[in-house]
């Protein structure tokens, strides 16, 4: 699935997305936007991943599973992708290429 990593309004980059792992930049819009931890470091993809993965909500949460079972999800990260990525800490999120959400 092919996927923009935002910074509020302005597209940072498209990725593919597989299996929960970014797989492949295909475009890079903005590096200006992107976060420091990807703009500075030469192995893009794999900064991209740990960045992302961290975002999602940690294993030790109480009452983590009755939250993925109340919410039919499967497994944690599965949650982080049907918010968008979303955090409260920062301005990034994902979205499908083909998805008008702003």
């Amino acid at each position: 699935m092919h996927v923009i990593l935002m910074n509020k309004n302005k597209e940072v980059l498209m990725a593919e997305l597989n299996d929960n792992t970014f797989t492949e930049i295909i475009i890079i819009y903005n590096i200006n936007y992107a976060l420091l931890k990807v703009k500075n470091n030469k192995d893009t993809l794999k900064s991209l991943n740990e960045w992302f993965k961290g975002r999602g909500i940690p294993s030790r949460r109480k009452d983590l599973e009755k939250l993925l079972n109340n919410l039919k999800v499967n497994y944690k990260e599965e949650l982080l992708f049907k918010s968008f990525g979303l955090s409260l800490s920062d301005e990034y999120w994902i979205k499908d290429i083909n998805s008008n959400v702003t």
